[in-house]
């Protein structure tokens, strides 16, 4: 299990980093459209004060992990049944 955790680590802060750089395209797309001229209106609505922390919860939330298990059982639960009818 240490192993596997060791592997997931790398993953993990890549999604973080990616969520990271999201949040900072996000911001300076906000901080341009403030330079905009006041009669141009915006296209979306400004994003919340707390974008940043719902996008690091979002991110410990969705780890791939229970996914790859369940799909792994599912493999091999159907290869064991394969197996029994041959």
């Amino acid at each position: 299990m240490r192993a596997e955790e060791e592997a997931r680590l790398p993953e993990e802060a890549r999604l973080q980093a990616e969520l990271e750089a999201e949040a900072a395209a996000k911001q300076a797309y906000w901080e341009a459209q403030e330079n905009l001229p006041g009669d141009e209106a915006k296209i979306v609505p400004d994003l919340p004060s707390n974008a940043e922390a719902l996008a690091t919860e979002n991110a410990s939330k969705s780890s791939p992990l229970p996914k790859i298990i369940a799909g792994a059982t599912v493999v091999v639960v159907l290869g064991a049944l394969g197996a029994m009818l041959l």
